[in-house]
């Protein structure tokens, strides 16, 4: 008795005479899985101002382009978190409302959204608020008899004491609640040139300078 086989391949299948086996072939690799986009660059993601001072308001600025349709931005200080922001792309930046302090550490996640809802590659920023130095300002200044006085106001944003020394003619002097006072002469006349310098505990430092002239008649 003869028995004959052939086999046929057709289609990824295998079709064999007395024998009939089918064997599946994959014609396409498995479909990868969504992979989120990356919506913004890292760079894209910047500090207004980079260093804040102590009182200054803090703002983030986000570069938008064609991919990102919102963002949420989640800001903490000191480890805490305090607010959360929507940015919609409609302005260039979302500002922290909470008031900062020398030391601060100020972070920040940035969650893009794509127009389909996708979300991106969370972006994370870190900056710490620096110690703003002391203002000064002249209030007032007048000459009674043969004196000459003037106030200088001095502040610091963190309500440290501020030491306060002068430069003006021979004599003039300034105490620690910012008084000034000179004694004229008869023969005092013409302008003058002061320069107050303040300064606080931690080094910060401002300086005044003014002119004010005693005229004789």
């Amino acid at each position: 008795m003869n028995y004959s086989f052939g086999a046929i391949l057709i289609s990824g299948f295998l079709l064999c005479a007395g024998h009939t086996a089918l064997f599946a072939q994959s014609m396409s690799p498995e479909p990868a899985g969504d992979t989120p986009p990356i919506l913004l660059r890292y760079d894209a993601v910047t500090f207004q101002p980079a260093s804040p001072q102590t009182g200054e308001k803090l703002t983030l600025r986000i570069q938008t382009n064609e991919q990102l349709a919102s963002a949420e931005v989640r800001w903490s200080v000191n480890g805490n978190p305090v607010e959360t922001s929507l940015f919609d792309g409609s302005s260039e930046s979302v500002e922290l409302n909470t008031p900062l302090k020398s030391g601060d550490v100020i972070e920040v996640e940035v969650i893009p959204s794509s127009t389909s809802g996708i979300e991106g590659r969370t972006i994370q920023k870190k900056t710490v608020c620096r110690k703003a130095p002391p203002t000064l300002k002249l209030v007032e200044q007048k000459i009674e008899g043969n004196t000459y006085s003037a106030r200088i106001e001095a502040k610091d944003p963190e309500d440290q004491p501020v030491a306060l020394s002068i430069e003006g003619p021979p004599g003039m002097a300034i105490d620690d609640k910012g008084a000034i006072t000179w004694k004229l002469t008869e023969k005092t006349s013409g302008k003058f040139d002061v320069k107050v310098t303040g300064k606080d505990k931690e080094g910060g430092k401002a300086e005044l300078t003014y002119s004010f002239r005693v005229s004789r008649k």
